[in-house]
């Protein structure tokens, strides 16, 4: 955590300079920032809203996150956070979206060094493309696993069934010995 920055409870907003509002909303309350991004953009929150003040700084003291009129993406390419600019991107965030010190997405992505978040802001299509083949495949894996667990479940009450029926048949047979005996 940044010098100067303090942890919150429940319930509380961080004092963490150059943490969004997102990352303050999720740490806050523990919710993941991927999840809260997919519930502002559903309930129709614009996806490139700038910010209107200047920050008080960043973890790194300086530009490009230290002026205003960041987007959520200048924030998340700063934080690293790969998931959440998908997302973003998926909610057709403006990669080209310029702060008030005239850096982008982009920009503020070198300047953290996140390459991996550099290359998927230079081909948002294609980033958007991989998540949602990421997801289809989620799904699929998910699919396949609740297939399996029926799978194994039905197998199961068989062999359990099976059990019973012989267990039945043998109690039978000796019932049907002891009688021959008697």
């Amino acid at each position: 955590m940044p010098s100067g920055a303090r942890s919150a409870g429940a319930g509380e907003a961080l004092d963490t300079p150059g943490a969004s509002s997102i990352e303050q909303l999720s740490q806050a309350h523990g919710i993941d920032p991927t999840q809260v991004v997919k519930v502002l953009l559903a309930a129709g929150a614009e996806s490139s809203l700038k910010t209107c003040s200047k920050q008080s700084g960043t973890s790194y003291g300086g530009p490009p996150l230290s002026m205003g009129g960041n987007t959520p993406l200048h924030y998340s390419a700063f934080s690293g956070h790969d998931d959440v600019i998908r997302t973003l991107l998926e909610g057709k965030a403006n990669v080209r979206a310029r702060n008030d010190n005239g850096d982008t997405p982009v920009d503020v992505a070198k300047h953290a060094m996140h390459q991996k978040i550099v290359r998927m802001l230079a081909n948002p299509d294609e980033a958007v493309s991989k998540a949602r083949r990421e997801a289809r495949d989620k799904e699929k894996a998910a699919a396949a696993a609740e297939d399996e667990e029926e799978r194994l479940e039905k197998n199961a009450r068989r062999k359990k069934e099976i059990l019973h029926r012989r267990s039945v048949e043998a109690d039978a047979a000796r019932s049907a010995q002891a009688s021959l005996r008697a």
